[in-house]
């Protein structure tokens, strides 16, 4: 299996109003602060989380910096 470009990327959050939604919807889930004071277990678990968020708006944001998304915010 080969990675999916940062056009597909693209084409998949950007064109598509229900996948659109549920980017939004994993952002405002697991986008927020990680850190969990005192409860490291807890701390990874959410940066593991996060990752994957933050994988998916670079995706985008870089599309962005080269002009291939100009109507939207990213994150």
């Amino acid at each position: 299996m080969s990675a999916a470009t940062p056009q597909q990327y693209h084409a998949t959050f950007e064109f598509n109003s229900d996948a659109r939604a549920v980017l939004d919807d994993l952002i405002e889930r697991f986008g927020g602060p990680s850190f969990a004071p005192g409860q490291p277990d807890v701390t990874a678990f959410k940066c593991g989380q996060k990752s994957v968020i933050e994988h998916i708006v670079s995706t985008l944001a870089g599309l962005a910096v080269l002009g291939w998304v100009a109507r939207r915010r990213v994150f």
